[in-house]
């Protein structure tokens, strides 16, 4: 929550920085163009970090399948009277 709570600060720094509100500061980004690329590539960031992560827990479940798979179907083999 600390990492949202820096965002929405930052943010809302840099509009009011823009909007004039801050007489002390130059407004350096008028049209928000800077914000909206910046947050164009942070959310190309974020997407990739939860498909990779996203990627590999699948992968974790599909390997204790396979060990839930062979450890069943070797006690079933065992089981059966011969």
């Amino acid at each position: 929550m600390t990492l949202v709570a820096l965002h929405v600060v930052l943010v809302a720094v840099w509009i009011a920085i823009n909007l004039g509100w801050i007489p002390t500061v130059a407004p350096f980004d008028p049209t928000f163009v800077i914000l909206a690329t910046v947050a164009s590539v942070e959310a190309i960031f974020l997407s990739t970090f939860v498909l990779i992560t996203q990627n590999r827990a699948a992968e974790a479940a599909d390997r204790r399948d396979v060990s839930i798979c062979r450890s069943t179907c070797w006690r079933s083999t065992r089981s059966r009277a011969y």
